[in-house]
């Protein structure tokens, strides 16, 4: 995600951070902070715990907008993905966050990738529903 915003702002990234306007901050700074009148991006959610997940949440103060992302499929922990933890409480409670779920057809990395992506998804058993 940094090197996105590298790309896309270029020397406006570096002094933006040296302002203090983009803070880059691990897990294990959070504890304690509160989101408050920001914009806040989690990338790579898949790969957070659901008990991260909770810490991260419960961050959300005033006047903030937060975006978490990632692939669950693409999950790297052996546990439960704290992704899919926040997006069956979403669902299963009603709350009023939009939970948006991209398929193949938004693919758009290479004609590669969605050949890969597609060969993946037809190898996987098929759940019952």
């Amino acid at each position: 995600m940094v090197e996105v915003l590298k790309n896309c702002m270029g020397g406006a990234y570096e002094n933006a951070v040296r302002k203090g306007a983009i803070i880059v901050a691990p897990f294990e700074t959070m504890r304690g902070s509160s989101f408050s009148d920001a914009f806040v991006i989690m990338d790579e959610a898949q790969n957070t715990t659901p008990e991260e997940m909770k810490m991260f949440t419960t961050r959300i103060g005033e006047n903030c907008r937060i975006v978490i992302n990632g692939d669950i499929a693409q999950s790297d922990i052996r546990q439960t993905s704290g992704l899919s933890t926040i997006i069956e409480l979403a669902q299963r409670f009603n709350l009023p966050v939009p939970v948006i779920e991209f398929g193949i057809d938004d693919v758009v990395r290479s004609k590669e990738c969605k050949m890969w992506i597609e060969a993946f998804h037809k190898s996987q058993p098929k759940v019952a529903l």
